[in-house]
């Protein structure tokens, strides 16, 4: 018999195993497995769901060279990229530890003085175990630095630029650059250098920085600037330059320039400008020496605007070329610290005429129109005029201002509310001053008088401006004129100052005569030219026009009928006539009839005399008059107390020479 060998299946590690298993319960349990196994692999190797492959066709296929190649190309790729991002990895560590291993240094003074030369020492170390290459130092200058001279030369235009190249490993270098800083005090420059280079082991690029600042403590050269910091627009201001040399030795070939705003205008500098308007050399400036430039000049803008005015001061170099050393501006603003002031005379703002012996009443009206407080306010009234016209001893005034030769002023003591004056606040006071009652020409000059007044703020203080509140704060100006004086002198006369008989008829006049008599007109004007003189009078019905009539300046006199009017006038009459220059005359002769009703009586012989004119400097219309004539003519020693009208009998005894003379001894025997 044929011996069937069993296979036995080993046990599992850490299992325990039962009794021996029945072995024809084995070979049931392999019959099953085996059929297990063939109905999977007839679901596998089925064509389809409804056929099974037929194993008996299948060939075994050879391997494909072609196959091979792809699947080592993809095997590569993918190395290579491991390899690359491997790379990338050790190249960003590596550049961290590189740019660690460059050591790069500015050595300079941390404080310096405006003005100063300085040196600055770059110093450069490679610290790495490997050479770079392509090494490039750039170095970046602050504002107000001026470069000298550096060594080793740099190699670009800006003097900024050095190409190093390569620097082995432990090795360096230094680069010294020398110039002159300026700043204004207490700011601060800063130096910014890199450099760029590549490792020997390398491609790329690596940089290195480093920084230093430095602090302007002092200057060589002190540059200061007084100005206001508010100026008035339009109003004169003074600017002072102020300049000193803080070195121990001389400084020789020093220009200040000067750089103007617009709208500002220089009337006045000391020591004078150069002929551009804007500079001032100097040739020389001791050590500790100080010197200053005083500047007048007007800025113009409106209220709120800034100006800004800027001034250099630097050496010249002997090629010509300017090293500023220092530069100082200031910036103004504009303002208008107004107090506004109103002045009435009588109440009126621009012009008043009066006659001698008027009283004016000024009334002050005062307001702080600014944004600025003012404080200690004084306002004065000034009186402006060649010749006394005031009578300012006899001043109403309850404020009890300070009274001088042709001013009065008020401060706090005399109105409390001057002492500090709020913006926007306003006040008001009166006084009364009276004009002299005459005034006396002393030359044909001597006319057309008048004052000028005005109120002006004598003094007052404002923060932060100089104000010359003088020119500024001024109230409106009111004249005040004196209108011309003229008289008007009219008399009747039967005879003349010589006891010449100048009339004709019965003196004292007599019912039923005629008896004649000569009307004289005198003008007298004084002050002003007076324009469109016109005497008149009219004569009553009693009194009759002879037509005898003279005039010694004017037109003729005339006699109107109608309305019985005598008329002079006279169509320019100098001032002073009568004081410096003859009487302006005229006379003219009127004859009278008495009745029997008039007996007893006195008569009418000319209703009162008018005179009116257009004053040519006050523009305002005089008027003067002289009141009627009757026949007593108590202006004619001679015939006065004879005019009242007589019988004709009574009048016989009168005697009269041929000559017209009247007997002295008879006059003086009637008269008595």
């Amino acid at each position: 018999m044929t011996e069937k060998k069993v296979k036995k299946i080993p046990v599992a590690a850490g299992k325990k195993t039962s009794k021996d298993p029945d072995p024809g319960k084995s070979n049931s349990q392999e019959k099953t497995k085996s059929e297990n196994e063939a109905n999977t692999l007839v679901s596998i190797y089925r064509q389809d769901h409804r056929q099974e492959i037929d194993m008996t066709r299948m060939d075994r296929r050879k391997f494909s060279k072609k196959r091979l190649f792809f699947t080592l190309l993809v095997i590569l790729l993918v190395m290579f990229a491991a390899a690359s991002i491997a790379g990338f990895f050790i190249f960003n560590r590596g550049q961290g530890k590189k740019g660690e291993s460059i050591e790069l240094t500015i050595t300079a003074p941390k404080t310096v003085d405006s003005g100063q030369e300085i040196e600055l020492e770059i110093t450069y170390l490679n610290k790495d175990n490997a050479a770079i290459k392509d090494a490039d130092l750039t170095i970046l200058y602050p504002d107000g630095f001026y470069f000298s001279h550096s060594e080793p030369q740099a190699q670009n235009e800006a003097n900024t630029y050095w190409k190093i190249g390569r620097i082995d490993s432990g090795a360096g270098g230094r680069i010294k650059i020398s110039g002159q800083i300026i700043g204004d005090l207490d700011s601060t420059r800063t130096f910014l250098t890199s450099l760029d280079y590549t490792p020997s082991n390398f491609n790329s690029v690596f940089e290195t920085k480093a920084s230093h600042s430095l602090e302007i403590t002092s200057s060589i050269i002190d540059l200061s600037l007084v100005a206001p910091i508010r100026i008035v627009s339009g109003q004169e201001t003074e600017i002072n330059v102020k300049f000193k040399n803080n070195s121990k030795l001389p400084l020789s070939n020093l220009k200040i320039i000067a750089t103007f705003p617009d709208g500002f205008s220089l009337k006045e500098a000391d020591p004078a400008i150069q002929e551009d308007g804007q500079t001032w050399l100097v040739e020389e400036l001791a050590a500790n020496e100080e010197n200053t430039i005083k500047l007048k000049g007007i800025f113009q803008g409106n209220p709120g605007d800034t100006k800004e005015i800027l001034f250099q001061l630097g050496l010249m170099m002997d090629n010509g070329e300017f090293r500023l050393q220092t530069e100082k501006s200031a910036i103004v603003f504009l303002v208008k610290p107004e107090l506004n002031l109103q002045l009435t005379i009588n109440g009126n703002n621009q012009e008043v005429a009066v006659d001698l012996g008027d009283t004016l009443e000024y009334k002050i009206n005062y307001k702080n129109a600014s944004d600025l407080e003012l404080r200690g306010v004084v306002l004065t009234a000034q009186f402006v005029s060649e010749t006394d016209i005031l009578n300012l001893s006899k001043v109403e005034d309850p404020q009890s201002g300070m009274i001088e030769e042709k001013s009065i002023s008020w401060g706090a003591p005399q109105i409390q509310e001057l002492s500090t004056v709020v913006p926007q606040a306003e006040g008001e006071f009166t006084f009364r001053i009276p004009t002299l009652s005459v005034i006396s020409p002393l030359d044909e000059t001597d006319r057309n008088f008048s004052i000028d007044n005005y109120i002006k703020v004598a003094a007052a203080e404002s923060e932060d401006t100089t104000v010359d509140f003088e020119k500024l704060s001024e109230s409106n100006h009111v004249a005040v004129k004196v209108n011309s004086k003229v008289n008007l002198e009219a008399e009747g006369h039967y005879y003349s100052e010589e006891f010449e008989k100048l009339g004709s008829g019965p003196l004292p006049p007599e019912v039923g005569e005629t008896t004649s008599y000569r009307i004289f007109w005198s003008i007298t004007n004084l002050y002003n030219d007076l324009e469109n003189v016109e005497v008149t009078s009219v004569l009553p019905k009693d009194a009759f026009w002879t037509g005898h009539a003279t005039s010694s300046t004017g037109e003729a006199v005339t006699f109107d009928a109608a309305t019985r009017k005598v008329t002079w006038k006279v169509n320019r009459l100098s001032a002073n006539t009568g004081q410096l220059f003859p009487t302006a005359d005229a006379n003219f002769e009127v004859s009278i009839t008495p009745t029997f009703k008039q007996e007893g009586k006195l008569m009418v012989l000319v209703n009162e005399s008018a005179l009116s004119a257009r004053d040519s400097f006050t523009n305002h219309d005089v008027e003067a008059s002289s009141p009627l004539i009757t026949t007593d003519l108590k202006n004619d020693p001679a015939a006065q107390g004879r005019g009242i009208v007589m019988p004709k009998s009574e009048n016989q005894n009168l005697n009269q020479n041929s000559s017209g003379n009247f007997n002295n001894t008879s006059l003086n025997l009637n008269v008595n």
